[in-house]
This record gives structure tokens, sequence and C-alpha cells, in this order.
């Protein structure tokens, strides 16, 4: 910091520097009637920020209570031919590893009535699954329509593309890798003023914005099991997203999304609350002043604010 400047912590004295510690257990508001505050809160700041310029994700700590296998992913469908059926199959809602995914997908198969003995195994050297029908019966599983996305049917769990995946025989290996557990990433967001943010996703991405400036304010990764908490901290503090002077900061959102995926809109924690730590900068109004001189020496330009100065 230069002679006469504005204490700052060594910032550009031209902002003040803020840090908000939120958590969704203090929050009193839920943004939308069919969310709990603890999964969308609006945290309402007992003092307005005034005159904003920049707003950075410090650190964020999150339960991995959410399940990756829920309402609205959890159904494909099955076509037998020997006898002809077609049966929706239900995965109960929650999270599952490979044993208990088997032993979920056995049972859900055989109560579809479609006749035979279904039996599913995993191979950790390919992470592939195999589902295998006695008797020579071809079978087909279905998740949505070709190009489907992903997002109404556990196929990227199970390993399968999008659309039907049929077999001539009585067995069908999934052509992809099984992604048991769920997305490997979630995202950070805010309705308030994500979209003033200059957080961009590619034009592929349909489902968050086709690459507009949208709600996310930062990628994180899942680094832990269901049951332990996510916790990341940005590992390039000196980057900021700017405001460009935002009037006022009275209150704001926050919310989780899991992965490449806007469905449900909010991930819900069921009833654990997420934290978060957000720094701020504010425009701060400067005055200068000029010295005189001495002994010869021109005049210096000292700049003041609204906080102390230092001098030597």
């Amino acid at each position: 910091m230069a002679d006469g400047g504005v204490d700052n912590f060594g910032l550009n004295p031209h902002y003040k520097y803020f840090e908000i510690v939120l958590d969704s257990l203090d929050a009193s508001v839920a943004t939308s009637t069919g969310n709990t505050a603890l999964d969308w809160p609006t945290f309402q700041l007992a003092t307005p920020v005034p005159n904003l310029a920049a707003v950075k994700v410090l650190e964020v700590q999150i339960p991995f209570s959410f399940y990756t296998i829920n309402s609205s992913n959890n159904t494909f469908t099955l076509t037998d031919t020997t006898p002809l059926t077609n049966a929706v199959i239900t995965i109960p809602v929650g999270n599952y590893n490979t044993t208990t995914l088997i032993s979920t997908l056995t049972t859900q198969l055989n109560a579809a009535g479609s006749g035979g003995v279904y039996s599913v195994t995993y191979s950790g050297t390919t992470g592939l699954f195999t589902f295998v029908k006695t008797g020579a019966a071809s079978f087909t599983f279905t998740f949505g329509g070709a190009g489907d996305l992903g997002a109404t049917n556990p196929r990227f769990n199970m390993g399968f593309a999008a659309g039907a995946n049929a077999t001539a025989s009585n067995t069908l290996t999934s052509p992809n890798v099984a992604n048991v557990s769920g997305p490997n990433y979630l995202y950070l967001n805010s309705r308030a003023f994500g979209a003033q943010l200059s957080l961009l996703l590619p034009r592929g991405a349909v489902q968050l914005g086709s690459g507009t400036a949208g709600p996310q304010l930062a990628k994180i990764p899942i680094n832990v099991q269901p049951g332990g908490v996510i916790y990341w901290s940005d590992p390039d503090p000196q980057k900021w997203f700017t405001f460009e002077d935002l009037p006022l900061l009275p209150q704001f959102d926050l919310y989780i999304t899991v992965g490449n995926n806007a469905t449900p809109a909010v991930t819900l924690l069921n009833g654990l609350g997420f934290s978060v730590k957000l720094g701020l900068l504010q425009n701060q109004k400067l005055t200068s002043t000029l010295q005189g001189s001495f002994n010869g020496m021109p005049a210096s330009t000292v700049i003041g604010g609204n906080k102390r100065m230092r001098s030597t």
C-alpha cells in the first residue's frame, strides 16, 4: 500500500473488502414456497451492502445428504418379448453402490412379471453392468428417446445410452461405464445475481442455460461418499466477478444443482443445511489532496477514503 493510502488489507484502495459467512440453518426465509429455507434460502442482510463492485465464492461446506437417485430420475422401461411385456422399472429413491444397485435392479426386474428370471452382475474391471434372463428371450431397456439427456432416468448410473438398448439374445451389457454414485460435481447458484456474473457454460449445456450467463456461481467437485461433507475453497482467489457497481444488496438466494442437470431446479438436502463464505468488494468514495512541496520536491497526491489513513 502506498504511503497515505487507505488501509484495506493490501487491496486496491478503491475497494472496501467484506466477508459474509452464510449458513442455511440461519435462513428464516425460503425463496420458493415449494422448497424449505435449508434447500433454497434467501439470506436477508441485517445491514444491506451498497455500491458493490465484485463478488467471490471463497468456501463452501455441503453435506452429501442429497439422493443421486431421486423421484425425477428413477424410472426406465423394460420391454420383454417372451411373454410380451412393457413395464416401468422404478428404483427406490436413495444413494447406491454397485452391491446395493445390483440387488435393487434384480428385485425390480423380477417383480415386473415378464416371466423367466433376471440376474445382474457388475465388473469391477470394466465398470459395466450385465443383465441376463434365463431362456432365449430378447429384451430392451429404454431410457427416454434418442438424444435423451439423462435428467429423467438412471441411464448414467447404469451405464446405458439414450433411447432403446436392446439385445438379440438373453444378455445385455451396458455400453458405457456406470457412474453408480452419481455426478462428480455440483453447482452453487443464485437467481438474485448469478446472471450478472461472467461464468459461462458451453452452448451444448442445454440444461444449464445453453451458454448464456446463468445462475451458476461456482462448480464444485463431489469428493466424498454419501454421508460425508463436501468441502471446497476457491483455488484462484485473486480473480473476482464484477458487478459494475450494484447499487444495493439487501438480500440474495443460494441453491445447489447436481451435475449437468437443472431438473429438479433445486437439490434437496433432506433436512441438512449448507454453508458458504462470500467475499465482497464495495466501491470506495475516494478523495485526493495535494501535499505541498518541500526543499524543491514537487507536491504529491494523497488518496483518502472513509477508513483511517496510514502515514509515515
